[in-house]
C-alpha cells in the first residue's frame, strides 16, 4: 500500500469513528448510519 493511500485510509478511519461516537452520544446506532448514507449515495449529485 503506498503511503498516500494509507493516510486516506487512516484519515476516513478517523472521520468515520467520529461520526459514529457523535451519532452514538445522540442515541443513534451504526445500522442507523449505514442506512443514512446509503440513502445519501443514492441521492443525484448536486451541482452548486
Amino acid at each position: 500500500m503506498r503511503r498516500a493511500d494509507a493516510e486516506r485510509e487512516k484519515q476516513l478511519a478517523q472521520i468515520v469513528g467520529d461520526c459514529v461516537s457523535r451519532a452514538g452520544a445522540a442515541g443513534f446506532t451504526v445500522d442507523d448510519l449505514i442506512d443514512e448514507l446509503r440513502g445519501l449515495a443514492q441521492e443525484p449529485v448536486r451541482r452548486r
